[in-house]
């Protein structure tokens, strides 16, 4: 492979770790304000976590099955069409029972991306497979650390938590496209 195809290969994978981990670590930064808009206990508010991990686990099971059955590039694509459709459905929120489906449908599309993403750099860096995981890391640690950060400062100004959360989610339609 020529080096421009694999740094292009490393950002497309850099990108989509860092969203996952977006879509991962975003609830507990903008769960206070959801609290306070929604008027919901902390038991109803704790389920978001269950809702998204809940799905993660079972679609990142059944994810490596059907990579083997379909195809990684499929499986990878329904990921973040999930992905975007969960930042979607939170960011246009009007009850907190669209966040709790929001937060179920982005575990899908966590899921969904975690086998095949890994199959996926270990195909292409073929030799290299070590490297390229330690990259993926990275970008996964980057949204990880960063996601909360940018909620916290961002909800802290004043900026609306529905355009941010939004940004992910049409970032990941257009990248599904």
């Amino acid at each position: 492979m020529d080096r421009k195809t694999e740094i292009k290969f490393y950002f497309m994978i850099g990108f989509v770790l860092y969203f996952l981990a977006i879509s991962m670590i975003i609830t507990g930064a903008a769960l206070p304000k959801w609290m306070d808009i929604f008027q919901v206990t902390a038991g109803r508010a704790g389920r978001l976590f269950f809702l998204y991990y809940l799905t993660y686990v079972i679609t990142t099971f059944s994810s490596g099955f059907l990579c083997d059955h379909f195809g990684k590039k499929p499986i990878i694509v329904l990921s973040q069409l999930f992905l975007g459709i969960g930042f979607f459905c939170i960011s246009t929120a009007h009850s907190f029972l669209f966040i709790e489906l929001g937060m179920l449908i982005m575990g899908l599309g966590g899921g969904f991306c975690e086998a095949p993403m890994t199959g996926f750099i270990s195909q292409v860096f073929n030799g290299r497979e070590g490297f390229a995981l330690n990259m993926s890391q990275i970008f996964f640690g980057i949204g990880a650390a960063s996601g909360p950060f940018l909620t916290g400062y961002l909800l802290g100004i004043g900026f609306s938590w529905r355009y941010y959360i939004s940004s992910p989610g049409l970032f990941l339609l257009v990248y599904f496209f």
